[in-house]
């Protein structure tokens, strides 16, 4: 008899233990979330006010998005890279493979603030991959290996909590980990390299001469908007990995 309730009481004692972790597991996981909403929320709408704001303010000179690039590009000395308009939904980007900044109706031809620090941007990740910046390669290698192992990350994490609640396996959930690890390396590193192509655009607008202090202040906050996107994709992405590495903690 004493037995059994020896039994009963380990039984009692480890579903409450249980109980404990998955209700601070639950408030941890509420709360990281909506952190991270919330911070994107905001993110997003205040972006997009810059977007609409710096949209409709044009620089002093009538700059266009393309003669900033070309410019750019050839204060640069770099020739091997054409600067192309594209049409309909594309995003203006750098391509290493064709060498090309493809830049859209939005930028190309305008000149508002958001159109040339848009350009800029975009010849800023130009310039790194020609002059041998060691982070901008980094990405472009990793960027196709992490792309198919943020498909695995939830379900691999997700497999690995309930393995772990249920026995004594961590192995799993490890695994995840060390996804969700490299998902934190690779947002971190991006936003490297979204920093420095902010850095170098603002030091030509800076060099070139081209703009008044009203319009190179202005330009310079447009930049910056463009790389915080990537700061909240870093946060939100070790916010999940300090979660998971609690939770395994708690485990043991």
């Amino acid at each position: 008899m004493l037995h059994l309730l020896q039994v009963d009481t380990t039984v009692v004692a480890t579903v409450r233990s249980y109980g404990a972790i998955m209700t601070n597991s639950v408030t941890m996981v509420v709360t990281l979330i909506l952190c991270a909403v919330l911070m994107g929320i905001l993110v997003m709408l205040h972006q997009r006010r810059a977007v609409r704001r710096y949209s409709r303010m044009t620089t002093s000179k009538m700059l266009s998005g393309g003669a900033v690039a070309q410019r750019l590009l050839r204060d640069h000395g770099i020739y091997n890279v054409r600067v192309k308009r594209v049409s309909g939904d594309k995003e203006s980007c750098f391509n290493p493979r064709t060498m090309t900044v493809n830049l859209n109706d939005d930028v190309y031809d305008i000149c508002s603030i958001m159109a040339i620090a848009t350009a800029a941007h975009e010849c800023g990740c130009a310039v790194q991959y020609v002059t041998g910046y060691r982070p901008a390669y980094m990405r472009l290698r990793l960027l196709p290996v992490m792309q198919y192992a943020a498909y695995l990350v939830g379900p691999v994490i997700l497999a690995g909590v309930v393995l772990m609640l249920f026995s004594e396996g961590l192995v799993l959930s490890w695994v995840g980990i060390i996804l969700l690890l490299l998902a934190v390396l690779l947002a971190v590193l991006m936003l490297r390299v979204e920093l420095n192509a902010v850095k170098r655009a603002v030091a030509w607008f800076e060099d070139c001469g081209e703009l008044v202090a009203d319009d190179l202040d202005n330009v310079n906050e447009a930049l910056r908007w463009s790389a915080r996107r990537h700061l909240i994709d870093a946060t939100s992405a070790l916010m999940q990995f300090i979660f998971s590495i609690a939770l395994i903690r708690s485990r043991k």
